[in-house]
């Protein structure tokens, strides 16, 4: 469990709003009361935990903040639970004799932190609480938190590296050969700033990508129309995709993620908490589409109430058979599959194959 948590630590660096969901496997993993995950840059705080009881949340008020005026302002913005989501307010207006109770999470009536990360520009910390109904501390937590620690400091400094020094190509291809599959790093002008070293070995053995006058050219025209839409609507409002392109014969499809690299948090952070607008890039990664798990057909079964054949058919279509190799493997007739696969579309709200592949190759992605 703490490897897929590790792993989801690194997938923070290129979309930092996949915080929240890294606090909230925190909080699942650990044992006490409640943890938290916090983050503090000069002009905005960032504090994810789950729900707390309202019970809880007067007994933090009270004995930590002791009714100050922000802190009120949390309480009414999530409905009288204390550090429920996304909580943030600019880090200056924090009383500067609270900072350190707030980032250490002393002072409570039973809590530790773990500094991850003190920078002039950064500062974060992974915390624990514990109720008074609760016993002691657990040897395990402090093993987790000690062994995550150091994984999160390294997810943050290449958030950092990514933010700070986009313009040095050498230690921004540096930071991005952490990152899993064939990845690049596009401009609002859709020029390639930096691949790494996966992308560069692949590309050469790859004739469904090209790199022509600094942009990524794909083969597959229709795929290729994706990507530039993709570009532009990633630049523009933020909103993510993921696709399935078709390479050479013989080859497997890949599987197309394309996502803007905020260099600050989150954009609906950074609306809530001030701070200037940042230029943005993107994050295009090429990479196989990952097995899936074997109960994945009955999973859509129950889920958008499928027939098994349609769902056999849907975990096919997922893993980049045509219409054709799917009759073949099924043992019927063409005409049967695209009935399947029309009856699917339409289940699944999806308009082609290749959005019905990349939805339930997200689907089942590892979180």
């Amino acid at each position: 469990m703490l490897d897929d948590l590790v792993g989801e630590i690194y997938e923070t660096v290129t979309d930092r709003g996949r915080l929240a969901i890294l606090a909230t496997r925190l909080q699942d993993e650990l044992n006490s009361h409640s943890s938290a995950l916090v983050i503090a840059e000069p002009d905005r705080y960032f504090l994810m935990q789950n729900s707390v009881s309202p019970e809880s949340a007067d007994a933090y008020n009270q004995h930590l903040w002791h009714g100050d005026i922000w802190m009120k302002e949390f309480l009414v913005r999530s409905s009288e639970t204390v550090l429920s989501g996304h909580q943030m307010c600019a880090y200056r207006d924090i009383p500067a004799d609270y900072r350190h109770h707030v980032l250490e999470a002393a002072d409570t009536y039973d809590g530790l932190s773990t500094r991850v990360i003190d920078t002039p520009g950064l500062t974060a910390s992974i915390s624990l609480y514990r109720s008074r109904s609760q016993d002691v501390f657990q040897t395990s937590d402090f093993e987790k938190m000690l062994f995550l620690a150091p994984h999160l400091k390294r997810a943050l400094s290449l958030q950092q590296v990514f933010g700070e020094l986009s313009h040095d190509r050498v230690l921004l291809e540096q930071a991005i050969n952490h990152i899993p599959g064939q990845t690049f790093i596009i401009d609002p002008h859709y020029r390639i700033v930096a691949e790494n070293a996966l992308a560069r070995d692949t590309r050469r053995k790859n004739p469904g990508i090209d790199i022509r006058h600094g942009r990524i050219v794909l083969r597959d025209q229709s795929a290729h129309k994706k990507l530039e839409h993709s570009l532009e609507v990633a630049i523009r409002s933020g909103m993510p995709a993921t696709f399935l392109m078709t390479t050479a014969d013989g080859m497997a499809p890949l599987l197309v993620r394309v996502v803007r690299l905020n260099t600050g948090l989150a954009e609906s952070v950074r609306t809530m908490a001030g701070g200037p607008a940042q230029k943005h890039f993107v994050i295009v990664t090429f990479t196989s589409p990952e097995p899936l798990p074997p109960e994945a057909a009955s999973v859509l079964v129950s889920a958008y109430q499928l027939t098994q054949r349609e769902a056999e058919t849907a975990i096919f279509i997922a893993l980049g058979l045509s219409p054709d190799e799917i009759a073949e493997r099924m043992g019927v007739k063409l005409s049967t599959v695209r009935s399947f696969l029309k009856s699917v579309l339409a289940k699944m709200d999806a308009k082609r194959q290749s959005e019905l592949a990349a939805r339930i190759q997200s689907l089942f992605a590892r979180r």
